[in-house]
Order: C-alpha cells, then sequence, then structure tokens
C-alpha cells in the first residue's frame, strides 16, 4: 500500500478565511512538516526553509 502525504492532508478542513487563503492548507502543512523533519523551529525556520525550497507551491 503506498501512501501520500499530500493525499492524507487534503482530508482536513480549513478553517482560515478566504483572505487568509493564499496557498492550499495541504501543501502549506507539508512544507511545515518538511521544514521540521530537517531541523528547522519556529516560524523563522520554516520561512527561510520555504523560501530556499524554491519551488512554486
Amino acid at each position: 500500500m503506498q501512501y501520500n502525504l499530500l493525499e492524507f492532508l487534503t482530508d482536513f478542513s480549513d478553517p482560515r478565511r478566504g483572505q487568509g487563503q493564499r496557498h492550499r492548507l495541504s501543501v502549506f502543512l507539508a512544507m511545515v512538516i518538511m521544514a521540521i523533519l530537517s531541523g528547522h523551529q519556529g516560524l523563522k525556520g520554516f520561512t527561510r526553509f520555504m523560501k530556499t525550497t524554491k519551488r512554486s507551491w
């Protein structure tokens, strides 16, 4: 059986207002999980990780 992180994360409902939905919640959560696994901590670390990833999500 194969597992896909993005498919799993799409099952979560998005509690944000439309104004705060620049990126899909599933993609944002996946990026935070990858940042944590890479050793980053806190918002500054997550931001640094996402900026250096250089992908358009």
